[in-house]
């Protein structure tokens, strides 16, 4: 249903149905929205599923953007992921947000998987960004465990940032 205003010298709320076709196909749709945003394939078909598309009418459309080149999802994990370890993700951290993103967990983890070996020199890195006294407080110290850990890096790697941070 929808709502419709006339503008006379009062205003007059009429109440309509609203049931017309889908304007475009689901390929269509699909096309527009890759061209927005990328996004995965799982995530492109739910959100054309939500809009109202038939199931084969989806999958028949995602098929074909595949196809086309459109929709590869090898191609967004590697984007995303750069971008993610741009930020200083751990290579734990972006296999996780791929996955939230889409991508299968086995794609996920081979893309993370190219990100592990440089996981010290990011939190490093991160830890070059925080303002940082030269005899750091344990308030200091707890910010910095915090912070390496929301980037996802683990236990081992974030304790031995900071026993190299209070030899300073």
């Amino acid at each position: 249903k929808g709502i419709a205003f006339g503008s006379t010298e009062t205003f007059d709320v009429e109440e309509f149905d609203y049931s017309a076709p889908m304007e475009k196909s689901a390929l269509e749709a699909g096309a527009d929205i890759l061209d927005m945003f990328g996004c995965s394939a799982r995530t492109l078909e739910d959100k054309l599923l939500k809009r109202g598309y038939d199931e084969n009418e989806v999958s028949e459309a995602s098929a074909r953007l595949k196809e086309l080149g459109f929709l590869n999802d090898a191609e967004y994990a590697g984007s995303l992921a750069r971008r993610f370890a741009a930020r200083g993700y751990s290579s734990r951290r972006i296999a996780m947000e791929l996955k939230q993103k889409g991508i299968s967990p086995e794609e996920a983890s081979q893309e993370a998987e190219k990100y592990k070996e440089g996981d010290r020199e990011r939190a490093e890195e991160a830890l070059s960004k925080m303002r940082i006294s030269e005899a750091p407080d344990k308030r200091e110290i707890a910010k910095t465990v915090r912070k390496l850990s929301s980037l996802g890096y683990d236990t081992h790697l974030v304790y031995d940032i900071i026993q190299k941070l209070n030899n300073y």
